[in-house]
């Protein structure tokens, strides 16, 4: 790491072809740069300018910047979780009240000071869940002077941002406060002050690092009617849903609803998927239940979510004619797979 004034740097000696690989960060917070060279100054590989930082490999004997100069500054070796020591946990976590910074393979984050990127050796960080109801918030690592420190913002509602993003050399910070690294968004529950991250409510999203989580919701009601030819929630329970937060739209969630159905007519019945809505249907794939006899309803979205707040409601719709009996337990229900 280069703090100084203008200056070479010169890269060790090769002995063998063997792999190796330097990461060379030019900390100077004006306008010094530095000059990466071979040994003995025989060649120069790259310059780097104040707050540029760049890997250098010799994995086949010569030395040469890898991938034409990535700076690196949106690394960040950690996750947000609502669990102390666990950057990904792998139980319920419900009625929580604190979101941690946990290292993740590694504890490096690179932080911009309002003038220069520098490296940080990230331990814990901690901070307390807003006190507010149903609503989203965003989280930061800001710099705070040499000791960072964990802030959120609340949103307005559950779509829009009472302060929006920016980026700071391509990483997400946020507007009027570029020294505070944006790392993620929550969603506190219908309790103030408390948030979840569990099988039916994924409440709390990593920008870095996202993992593949499940999410259902399995009616356990053994059977019920319903004939009527509008979409309704499964088993008229607005609980069959699954709920999620997205803080940057880039990964899609893919979902399937699925349920049993006995009828004594031939029309159709349907499965669904209500997009923050109790009686409308989004698919891509709409599988039908027809015929007099038991048969599988099943519908299938794949999306990118909006920003914020989205639920996902299970919906079932009768054939508008006959009987039509719904099967719960193991049979009926919606699951999806989000990252986050």
């Amino acid at each position: 790491t280069l703090a100084a004034s203008a200056q070479d740097v010169e890269l060790p000696a090769l002995n063998t072809a063997a792999n190796h690989v330097f990461l060379i960060m030019n900390d100077a917070s004006s306008s010094y740069s530095a000059t990466v060279k071979t040994y003995s100054g025989a060649a120069t590989v790259a310059t780097l300018a104040a707050g540029k930082s760049s890997l250098f490999s010799a994995d086949d004997g010569t030395w040469a910047q890898v991938g034409g100069g990535g700076n690196g500054y949106g690394t960040t070796e950690a996750r947000l979780t609502l669990a102390t020591g666990m950057p990904i946990t792998t139980t319920d976590q419900t009625a929580k009240t604190t979101v941690y910074l946990t290292p993740y393979k590694g504890n490096v984050v690179m932080l911009y000071t309002g003038s220069a990127w520098v490296v940080h050796n990230l331990t814990e960080l901690s901070i307390a869940v807003p006190s507010t109801t149903n609503t989203p918030f965003d989280i930061f690592l800001d710099y705070n002077a040499g000791t960072p420190q964990l802030a959120v913002t609340d949103w307005t509602n559950d779509t829009t941002r009472a302060t929006a993003l920016t980026t700071q050399d391509g990483v997400y910070v946020q507007t009027g406060n570029t020294d505070w690294k944006y790392l993620g968004t929550g969603c506190t529950t219908g309790v103030s002050g408390q948030i979840e991250n569990s099988e039916t409510k994924r409440l709390l999203w990593n920008y870095y690092n996202r993992v593949s989580t499940n999410i259902s919701v399995i009616e356990t009601t053994a059977s019920w009617s319903y004939s009527t030819a509008a979409y309704r929630p499964l088993n008229n329970d607005t609980t069959n849903r699954i709920e999620i937060v997205c803080g940057v739209s880039e990964d899609a969630v893919d979902i399937d609803a699925m349920a049993v159905v006995l009828s004594d007519a031939v029309n159709p019945r349907y499965t669904g998927i209500g997009v923050n809505a109790t009686n409308a249907n989004t698919w891509d794939i709409l599988i039908r239940s027809a015929g007099i006899a038991y048969s599988l309803a099943h519908t299938k979205l794949r999306t990118v979510p909006a920003v914020g707040y989205t639920y996902y409601q299970c919906l079932e719709y009768g054939s508008g004619a006959g009987t039509q009996t719904w099967y719960g337990a193991s049979e009926a229900g919606i699951s999806a797979m989000w990252m986050c």
